[in-house]
C-alpha cells in the first residue's frame, strides 16, 4: 500500500509543477524557447543531414541558446529532419524516418518507440505514411498518460495498385505500468490524413489535415482524434478560407497549431496581403459534430502580411501572438495587438547555440516550440 501512495503522490507533485511551470510560461515577459534546428554537417569532402537530434533551450533576450540534450538516430532519408517536432507538457515529439522518439528535456529521458509491424511493411514504398502525433490522455492514471499516434496505409502501395486507400491508427501509450506494444484503435480513418505531417495537441485530442486524392474535394475540415476514448470526429473550418486552402497535400493553405494548451489555432492568408488568424477553445467534453462548425471559430487576428506564418505562442496578457516562418521555421516574429505592427521576434540563424559542434556546416529547417519545464515520467 505505502508503494500505491507513494505513486500517487508522485503523480499529483508532477501535474501541480506542470501547472505552476504552464501558469509562469504564460505569464513571463521572458518567454523560452525550445529549439531543435535540422542542419548540414561534413565530414572531409563529404556533407550531408546531421544524424543527430539536437534540443536547445533559448529564453527571450538570451545571446546563447543553452544545450539540452542531443540523440544520434539512423538517418533513412535526406528529408529524415526536415519534419515538425511537437510539444505537449513538455515533452518533446522527434518523428523521424523511420523511428519515433519523445523527449523531455528537463530530465534528460528520452523513449525510442520501436517500430510497428503495420508500418514495417508499408514504409519502403514511395507513398508511405508518415503521419503522427503526441498527446496526453486525460482519463488514463496518475492524471493521464501520454500516447503516441500514428496512421497507416492498410493497403500496400495504393496509389500504384488504385486500391481505395484504406488508414487505420496505431496507439502507443507511454510511461508507467505499459505494455510497450503498438496497438490498433476500432475505427480506420474516415478520410485520409495529409502525409507527412505531424498532429497538433490540444487538451486530449489530436488533429490532423487531411489528404489524398479524392474523386470528390475533400470536405472542409480537420480530422480529430480524443485521445480518452480513441474515437474519431471531424472539426470544421472557418468558413471564409478560399479553396486554395484544401489543395491536395499542399501544406501552403493554411497552418495551424495549440496556443495555452486548450485552444486550437489556425492562420491562413484571406487576401493577398491578410493573413487571419481565428481560434477555438477545446474543452473536455469537445466532441466535434455539432460543436465543429464554422461558428465555433473566433477570429482573433488580422494581420497584414503577404506571407504564411505558423502560429508558436500567445504574448504575455493577450498583448499579441508570436509566430514563426511557415516552411522553414528560421525566424519568429511578433505581433502587437496595440500597435498592429508585424516585426521580427528573432532570427534562428543568429543566435549562439552552446557547444555548437565544429561539422555543423548550414542549417536547413528549424523545430521552434514554447517550452514548459515538466517532470512527467517517460521510463515504463
Amino acid at each position: 500500500m505505502q508503494g500505491v501512495a507513494r505513486h500517487h503522490l508522485d503523480a499529483a507533485f508532477i501535474r501541480a509543477h506542470l501547472r505552476c511551470s504552464a501558469s509562469k510560461r504564460d505569464h513571463d515577459e521572458h518567454q523560452s524557447f525550445i529549439i531543435s534546428p535540422n542542419v548540414e554537417e561534413w565530414e572531409g569532402w563529404n556533407s550531408g543531414p546531421s544524424r543527430f537530434i539536437r534540443l536547445y533551450l533559448w529564453k527571450q533576450g538570451a545571446s546563447m541558446a543553452e544545450h539540452m540534450h542531443a540523440k544520434e538516430y539512423f538517418l533513412a532519408s535526406t528529408q529524415a529532419g526536415d519534419r515538425t517536432f511537437a510539444h505537449c507538457d513538455g515533452l518533446v515529439f522527434a518523428p523521424t524516418d523511420p523511428i519515433l522518439f519523445v523527449f523531455n528535456p528537463a530530465t534528460r529521458e528520452v523513449v525510442e518507440l520501436p517500430y510497428a509491424d503495420q508500418i514495417n511493411v508499408r514504409r519502403h514504398y514511395r507513398n508511405a505514411c508518415y503521419s503522427a502525433g503526441l498527446g496526453r490522455d486525460p482519463g488514463g492514471g496518475g492524471g493521464g498518460r501520454y500516447k503516441v499516434v500514428q496512421a497507416f496505409f492498410r493497403t500496400e502501395q495504393p496509389y500504384v495498385t488504385k486500391t481505395v486507400p484504406v488508414m487505420g491508427i496505431l496507439v502507443f501509450t507511454i510511461g508507467e505500468g505499459c505494455t510497450g506494444v503498438w496497438r490498433e484503435i476500432e475505427d480506420d480513418l474516415p478520410y485520409n490524413v495529409m502525409r507527412y505531417q505531424t498532429a497538433v495537441h490540444v487538451n486530449g485530442f489530436l488533429f490532423w489535415r487531411i489528404g489524398g486524392r479524392y474523386v470528390e474535394p475533400p470536405p472542409q475540415g480537420i480530422l480529430c482524434l480524443s485521445l480518452r476514448d480513441e474515437k474519431l470526429s471531424l472539426t470544421g473550418l472557418p468558413g471564409s478560407l478560399g479553396p486554395a486552402a484544401f489543395e491536395y497535400e499542399s501544406d501552403d493553405g493554411f497552418a495551424f497549431d495549440a496556443l495555452n494548451g486548450r485552444e486550437l489555432c489556425l492562420a491562413a492568408r484571406t487576401t493577398t496581403e491578410t493573413l487571419t488568424i481565428w481560434t477555438m477553445a477545446i474543452e473536455d467534453d469537445y466532441c466535434g459534430g455539432s460543436n465543429s462548425q464554422p461558428s465555433s471559430w473566433e477570429k482573433r487576428y488580422c494581420i497584414h502580411a503577404s506571407d504564411l506564418f505558423h502560429p508558436v505562442a500567445v504574448l504575455p496578457g493577450g498583448s499579441g501572438i508570436i509566430l514563426r516562418e511557415h516552411r522553414y521555421g528560421m525566424a519568429l516574429y511578433r505581433y502587437e495587438l496595440a500597435t498592429s505592427e508585424l516585426s521580427t521576434f528573432r532570427n534562428m540563424i543568429r543566435i549562439n547555440y552552446q557547444g555548437r559542434p565544429r561539422k555543423w556546416k548550414d542549417l536547413r529547417f528549424c523545430n521552434v516550440m514554447p517550452y514548459t519545464e515538466s517532470l512527467v515520467r517517460l521510463a515504463a
